[in-house]
């Protein structure tokens, strides 16, 4: 059986009509957003299927009205394909329909959770109000540097979201981040306004973390059925509740290291990523992925298409054990034990590049690596653990898991 992974959005992926052909189609979606219009006394459908996009904007309406649709389609999906799931990510909101899915929280539960969350990100966003932008054609460390020179702290502007090695979010003021969009359109990267209505993980939600996490503390968590990666480390969640209430009050202000996860599921061997949501953002920041066969749940033609590869248990072997991969994948989730020397962490960047290239040369070429390679890229993995702090037994050891030793 093909390892799976699911993936669910949050927000900036709402849309007016989300979930509506699942509603129309399977019992189990249209009982999924009654009771989602029971839970809470509203009705969460009528905003799903109608919007209008502006109150779709505002964040305590979006947050429970993105859980409904990607739970919907994560029951449809239940029902339909029925795989269980080695992983399970999401972003930013997208946290708690994978945390639900996973048998954490009930749907009632994070229903509850996320309306809370919405209304205290609002009033907070109130206090002191910002935005977010999409900002996509240079890689992050480059608009680390960039957003260091434009701002004096966080507090103005700061990384909200580490999407991909050219695609990353920033989150801040309104007059900081016109100083932000104006740069870096000079620069001749693409900026996208996101459909927001605060600045999300950014200190300005310190107020709101705090908020959440008395209420996150009342929470009864349960046993995970599966791994969820975690948005502040990118790597899988500790299942106890003392774990879970401070990954998801950390979530609030820190950077979704969405990045990191997907690298985690690539060096996990995982073949299949399905997007339980509206649209295909998710799907869309795989692509740096060619390992993994990304679908949208929310796309007719994926729906088919997937079915196919899950009937099709005889297909080609997964690229994620090509070694190279391996030892990119190794690169990746090893923490970094030097967090706060610079000298380590632009010492890491070079080697990193270059076993970048070298993985994508040979997928390219359809190759495995020879002596030479395996040897140089070796030299890369050790220049990147050394760099990072690693332990020389841990670097042993992370090699042995590659095979490579």
């Amino acid at each position: 059986m093909k390892k799976v992974a699911l993936l669910f959005p949050g927000q900036g992926s709402q849309m007016a009509g989300m979930g509506k052909w699942f509603y129309d189609h399977y019992p189990i979606a249209k009982r999924t957003f009654e009771e989602a219009d029971d839970t809470l006394g509203w009705s969460v459908t009528n905003a799903c299927f109608h919007g209008p996009i502006d109150q779709l904007t505002s964040t305590d309406v979006a947050q429970p009205a993105l859980l409904t649709a990607s739970m919907a389609m994560y029951r449809v999906y239940r029902e339909e394909i029925g795989v269980h799931p080695f992983a399970a990510a999401g972003h930013s909101l997208g946290e708690y329909s994978a945390l639900c899915g996973a048998g954490a929280i009930s749907f009632a539960e994070a229903l509850e959770l996320v309306h809370f969350r919405g209304q205290t990100m609002k009033a907070a966003s109130e206090l002191g109000t910002g935005t977010m932008l999409a900002v996509g054609g240079i890689d992050y460390l480059t608009a680390e540097e960039q957003l260091a020179t434009l701002t004096a702290s966080r507090e103005e502007a700061c990384i909200a979201c580490y999407n991909g090695p050219f695609q990353a979010v920033v989150s801040g003021t309104y007059p900081a981040m016109e100083r932000v969009e104006s740069h870096f359109r000079k620069l001749g990267a693409k900026v996208t306004h996101l459909q927001v209505g605060a600045p999300f993980h950014h200190p300005l939600m310190q107020s709101a973390a705090e908020e959440l996490k008395r209420r996150l503390e009342q929470v009864a968590f349960k046993t995970l059925h599966y791994k969820v990666l975690s948005n502040v480390t990118g790597h899988a969640i500790d299942a106890n509740k003392q774990s879970l209430v401070e990954e998801l009050t950390r979530q609030m202000t820190l950077p979704v290291q969405w990045h990191k996860s997907m690298n985690v599921l690539h060096y996990w061997g995982i073949e299949l990523a399905i997007e339980l949501g509206p649209k295909t953002v998710l799907k869309q920041l795989l692509k740096s992925h060619e390992a993994i066969d990304a679908f949208a749940y929310d796309v007719a033609e994926d729906r088919k298409r997937l079915a196919s590869r899950i009937a099709n248990r005889t297909g080609e072997a997964s690229r994620s054990d090509h070694p190279i991969a391996k030892l990119v994948a190794i690169a990746v989730t090893e923490p970094n034990r030097r967090p706060d020397d610079p000298k380590a962490r632009q010492g890491v960047v070079e080697p990193y590049k270059r076993l970048i290239d070298l993985r994508g040369r040979l997928e390219q070429q359809n190759k495995q690596p020879g002596p030479e390679d395996i040897h140089q890229g070796l030299q890369w993995l050790q220049a990147i653990l050394q760099m990072k702090g690693v332990p020389p037994e841990q670097q042993r050891n992370r090699l042995a898991e590659a095979n490579l030793i």
